[in-house]
């Protein structure tokens, strides 16, 4: 059995998240599990450094699975992203130890928020970010202090709903 680390690019606007969910439920991981299991020829499970919500975006996301398969790494990545959605993509792979596991070895996360402060909303981005009109000026010292708390992460955004 061989163990190979995965990393991975998705834009997660048109999924509910990482984490396979019940059917019908589009993922990133049940889309990369049965893209993988195609080309192994075995079922294969995914397991990722963390999870994602829906709509959350991931350029380097350390995955990990294990197969009896025996194919070259290029096989394997040139194989996966001509079968995966095109807002899905395999960067890297890499054989891997045993004892190597995606979400206990992770050392570190590193998050990006980003504030876009505009009265109208970017074209652009549509579709890629969360956009509200928000009426308060820079100057307001609630706003300050939030953007402060941006800059000194890791914060929980979800602790800020409350200001």
């Amino acid at each position: 059995m061989q163990r190979f680390a995965l990393g991975i690019e998705f834009c997660g606007t048109r999924f509910k998240g990482w984490q396979t969910q019940q059917a019908g439920v589009r993922s990133i991981q049940e889309t990369i599990e049965t893209v993988l299991s195609k080309i192994a020829d075995e079922p294969i499970i995914v397991h990722g450094a963390g999870r994602t919500d829906a709509g959350v975006h991931a350029t380097n996301m350390i995955a990990h699975f294990d197969t009896n398969a025996i194919r070259p790494e290029r096989g394997w990545i040139m194989g996966a992203n001509s079968q995966l959605p095109k807002d899905i993509a395999l960067q890297w792979i890499q054989p891997m130890g045993e004892d190597f596991h995606a979400r206990f070895k992770a050392c570190a996360r590193r998050y990006r928020y980003v504030i876009y402060s505009a009265p109208r909303r970017p074209a652009l981005l549509w579709g890629h970010w969360t956009w509200k009109k928000c009426n308060v000026p820079h100057s307001n010292s609630k706003v300050r202090i939030i953007l402060k708390l941006f800059v000194q992460l890791p914060v929980n955004p979800i602790s800020l709903c409350a200001m």
